[in-house]
């Protein structure tokens, strides 16, 4: 049985739909009971973990309903939360505008993140947001650094 939770980030609300184990593809079917839930529910968010591969036309309903795709092939750990990791998060618009005007540099000068890096795929990015990455270097000390997320 395929499990639908409704959750909520940061103040919105958010569908999480979970497909069964061994399901083979995902199409585009599954993807509009997920928007028809999202619309009943008035979510403006949607994100499906699933055990098998999207369909071409379901990756481009997913784009266009805003409907984030987990596969089940990410760490079974929390990524964020680990020691080795370095804190991540998504800049908002004005703190972008301020990176580049303090750095002089354009958005695509920025070192670059894929969309489909699991540390992106987590935060919930999307292409075109600023990603701020802090680190603690034995030598350098606190060091922050900054992704553009691409496709």
């Amino acid at each position: 049985m395929d499990t639908v939770l409704l959750a909520t980030r940061k103040g919105k609300r958010l569908i999480v739909f979970c497909t069964r184990p061994g399901t083979a593809t995902v199409g585009v079917s599954v993807l509009r009971n997920i928007k028809k839930i999202m619309d009943e529910t008035k979510a403006e968010r949607g994100m499906i973990v699933s055990h098998g591969p999207l369909s071409f036309s379901a990756k481009n309903f997913a784009r266009k309903f805003n409907i984030e795709v987990i596969p089940r092939t990410l760490p079974a750990f929390d990524l964020i939360r680990h020691e080795l990791v370095p804190k991540h998060r998504i800049l908002p618009p004005k703190e972008v505008e301020l990176v580049l005007k303090k750095y002089k540099i354009e958005l695509y000068q920025m070192p670059y993140i894929k969309k489909d890096d699991p540390i992106a795929i987590l935060l919930g990015a999307r292409p075109g947001d600023v990603i701020e990455v802090k680190r603690d270097s034995p030598t350098a000390g606190k060091f922050t650094s900054y992704r553009y997320v691409v496709r």
